[in-house]
């Protein structure tokens, strides 16, 4: 990649990110004021049974089929990539049968699921485009300018639809469908780019079940993952009101918006990682990687706490205000998040292995979901945002266990540890002086967390505790005998 469109591409990202992160809240905004806080629960929960659907029919195969593309399109071997990716397009048209059946057998054996029926059949051709959909493609070949470019189209598009064309909480599935169905003409539009460039054929049922058996470890990954971050909004829906849906999921939404930022450095870390040659300087950029990330996420988890309620109000507007404290819980959690995407780059990814990330996220996803239903009913929506805490915490801790050895060799151990302590530290501290000094208690925590990283990053806290722990073991041996 030259560096003219290296830059076009990070300008172009920069852009996209932005719009990204302001058109969801634009939209939660003007759609609590135009449906009300049930109906923008129902669309918000639609799109959310429409996000999992398109999951399980992808399968893991972007995933997959990336390197493998970009492999074959380096070769020229244009024969081998057109099967390949006919046998993607085959794969998914026949998931998407089989989860339509599912689907149907799930409304006709729970028919309360048909109050969400009218907005799931507005998103139903998103739903049936996603089979089409070949960004994967257009990212092996390094076209990253034309996904950025379409993705900020669409973004300020959908909005622009909905400010013209939802007046009121009879338009709910409307506004779902012009909120999400944008993705089907970025669907389309790179399918065609893909015709622009290979002739598809009938790949045969061998290719199709070869393609089936590699891109399953992926489609296990990306369905847990998936299904972490809807948990709790399925039990939203099921114990509590419409209008507890509404703001929980508006939250949600601002919640999930952020993720996509630490996945994005995490495999542009990893990226510039592969690159190296060198052990040594590989060591070091994974610890600089490890800084550059825990760091500023520890800094927003603890001290999100302190300035909850009034961004809530400036941001999404007085409705929401009330759901502070599960903002706060939800974003606090991003820090274990981090955690888990650096150690998957870092450790899971480079030894390849699948299966160790889908055991560590199908264990999140039903310990969450059972801990957020215990804590539901004494604590409620507090109760469900704490239970997907403890999980994501219990996520991060998994992920170190599995990978213990392979960090202690990078040496990495000292400086996650540093970071998750000055984390709990200054969120802890966050916890007890918001309540009592509320926006004055930003300055203290976001100080106490900075000299907290100075002292890690220059070894005088480490250094301390090593002495002080010298010390006592001297005690004890001198009075032990």
């Amino acid at each position: 990649m030259n560096a003219k469109r290296l830059l076009i591409v990070i300008v172009l990202g920069a852009v996209s990110e932005i719009v990204n992160k302001l058109t969801p809240i634009l939209l939660i905004r003007f759609g609590e004021q135009r449906l009300g806080l049930d109906r923008l629960g129902a669309a918000q929960y639609s799109i959310s049974i429409a996000e999992i659907l398109i999951t399980l029919i992808v399968l893991g195969i972007p995933q997959r089929g990336v390197v493998h593309i970009a492999e074959l399109y380096n070769k020229n071997d244009l024969n081998s990539l057109s099967q390949l990716m006919s046998s993607h397009f085959v794969l998914k048209f026949l998931q998407l049968l089989l989860v339509a059946g599912g689907f149907s057998l799930y409304l006709l054996t729970n028919p309360e699921a048909f109050e969400y029926l009218p907005i799931l059949v507005a998103l139903s051709p998103v739903i049936v485009a996603s089979v089409f959909d070949s960004s994967h493609f257009l990212f092996a070949r390094q076209k990253l300018a034309h996904l950025a470019g379409i993705s900020i189209l669409m973004r300020i598009l959908s909005l622009v639809l909905v400010l013209s064309f939802v007046r009121d909480e009879q338009d709910a599935a409307l506004f779902a469908f012009l909120t999400f169905g944008t993705n089907a003409i970025t669907s389309i539009y790179t399918f065609r780019k893909v015709l622009q460039s290979i002739k598809l054929c009938w790949p045969g049922w061998h290719s199709v079940l070869a393609e089936f058996k590699h891109c399953l470890p992926y489609g296990g990954y990306l369905f847990f993952y998936t299904l972490s971050f809807r948990v709790d909004a399925l039990l939203v829906e099921a114990m509590f009101s419409k209008e507890q849906l509404g703001q929980f999921m508006g939250v949600s939404k601002i919640y999930i918006s952020l993720i996509p930022i630490i996945a994005y450095l995490s495999s542009a870390f990893f990226s510039e990682q592969l690159a190296l040659q060198n052990a040594e300087k590989e060591r070091k950029l994974i610890i600089y990687s490890f800084n550059m990330m825990l760091i500023p996420i520890g800094l927003l988890a603890s001290c999100i706490w302190t300035v909850d309620r009034p961004l809530l109000a400036l941001v999404l507007g007085e409705s929401f205000a009330d759901m502070s404290q599960i903002f706060s819980i939800s974003v606090s959690s991003l820090m274990y998040l981090a955690v888990m995407f650096m150690v998957s780059a870092q450790v899971f990814m480079r030894q390849k292995n699948l299966w160790a990330l889908n055991l560590i996220w199908a264990f999140t996803s039903l310990f969450g979901g059972l801990l957020a239903w215990l804590f539901a009913s004494p604590w409620g929506l507090a109760g469900i945002a704490w239970g997907s805490y403890m999980a994501r915490a219990c996520l991060a801790i998994l992920a170190v266990f599995v990978a213990e050895r392979t960090l202690a060799q990078l040496k990495l151990k000292r400086d996650l540890f540093s970071n998750l302590g000055i984390y709990l530290l200054a969120s802890t501290v966050a916890l007890v002086l918001a309540p009592k000094l509320g926006l004055l208690s930003f300055p203290i925590v976001l100080t106490l967390h900075m000299i907290g990283i100075f002292l890690v990053q220059r070894s005088y806290l480490f250094d301390l505790f090593q002495h002080l722990r010298t010390k006592i073991q001297a005690y004890l041996g001198r009075h032990s005998l």
